[in-house]
């Protein structure tokens, strides 16, 4: 499936580039140390720069027939608050321009920035950096995407609800399997494996067929980011590893796993993206990275406290929720280059044995 390519942006884009390189040059040797230099400065933006806002307009709307995916990434959004800045910047100096007289204009403009041209100045180099940045924004690989009709999904940096829910939703559903459904060990096996085996056969068939590709990228749109278009589902390497823990690990071990990767992840991303502000690594804020803690931890402690077999007392239970916390945020936050539904369950399980085993519940 492909979106429409759209003419619009490019053809905007282009316009407001050539409008903001016209203006830096009008203003690049103005000054302002005389009445006749300010009079023809009036005249010039006022007449020539008068298309300015139907410029600027044509391109905000341009931007808003890009996917709504596309409109969410933080380079648009930080492009637009730009040409928004550098809007009011013109719309002040039309008007400071407008409605004083040079003595005035000058006055005003030698107390407050220390020099009749400065702003004049200030102006030519933001028209020049708007310039530099509408040239890297037509670059960037997802705005290309988009002006070539290929489909545009989420990215990383945005919340996806849906996606979220479901991550969420599936961890519990594996957790009820495996633990609460009551079924015997040969269902759970031949359920598992046909899972598994169903999302690695759909996976490789979608690389190796761009036709089915297409078509799964528009079924599973609301859940799946742009970067899985290309590259493996994180929903199979979920799957699997989930899979995989329960076959190799004790259920104590398995329990916590799934519950780490299905709710502990999904509470990391939901506070990283929204409210982290300090990274501790380029891809983990410590919020996100607290929030991860706290989630696995409260797991740790509901289950170690009530739900094991053999359950803890009140200060051992506290001190392996801690641990255990500690665990799952280190374990999602491990690996920047790796898909954390690989990372997360594979590195936390083996340490989470340990940590079992020490406090003397397996």
């Amino acid at each position: 499936m492909k979106t429409t390519v759209s003419k619009r942006f490019p053809n905007a884009s282009v316009t407001l580039k050539n409008f903001f390189d016209q203006m830096q040059i009008e203003v690049a040797d103005l000054k302002i140390n005389s009445a006749e230099t300010f009079h023809k400065m009036k005249a010039r933006v006022l007449v020539s720069w008068s298309k300015w806002p139907d410029v600027i307009n044509n391109y905000k709307a341009s931007i808003q027939e890009m996917p709504k995916a596309l409109r969410r990434m933080d380079f648009i959004k930080e492009s637009l608050a730009q040409i928004e800045s550098c809007e009011a910047d013109l719309k002040n100096f039309i008007a400071e321009i407008r409605e004083t007289s040079f003595q005035d204009f000058k006055d005003g403009i030698d107390k407050r920035l220390k020099g009749a041209d400065f702003r004049v100045k200030a102006l030519q180099l933001k028209f020049k950096e708007m310039s530099l940045n509408l040239d890297e924004l037509q670059e960037r690989t997802l705005v290309q995407k988009f002006l070539h009709g290929e489909r545009v999904l989420s990215a990383r940096e945005n919340l996806q609800w849906r996606r979220k829910i479901f991550h969420c939703c599936s961890g519990l559903f594996f957790f009820y399997l495996f633990v609460y459904a009551g079924l015997s060990q040969t269902t759970i096996h031949v359920i598992g494996w046909t899972y598994s085996i169903f999302a690695v056969s759909v996976e490789t068939c979608r690389h190796l067929n761009s036709t089915f590709n297409d078509w799964c990228c528009w079924i599973f749109e609301p859940i799946m980011r742009e970067r899985e278009k290309t590259k493996i589902n994180s929903a199979v390497l979920y799957i699997v590893t989930m899979w995989v823990v329960y076959l190799l690990f004790p259920i104590e071990v398995s329990m916590l796993a799934i519950l780490f990767i299905g709710v502990g992840d999904p509470v990391a991303g939901i506070v990283g993206v929204r409210w982290g502000r300090i990274k501790i690594k380029p891809h983990v804020s410590l919020e996100g990275f607290i929030a991860c803690a706290a989630a696995c931890g409260v797991i740790s402690f509901i289950l170690a406290g009530f739900l094991f077999d053999k359950t803890l007392s009140i200060l051992p239970l506290v001190l392996f929720s801690m641990a255990a916390g500690l665990v799952g945020a280190f374990a999602e936050s491990s690996f920047k280059k790796l898909d954390d539904n690989l990372v997360m369950p594979l590195l936390s399980a083996p340490c989470l044995w340990i940590l079992l085993m020490v406090f003397g519940v397996i």
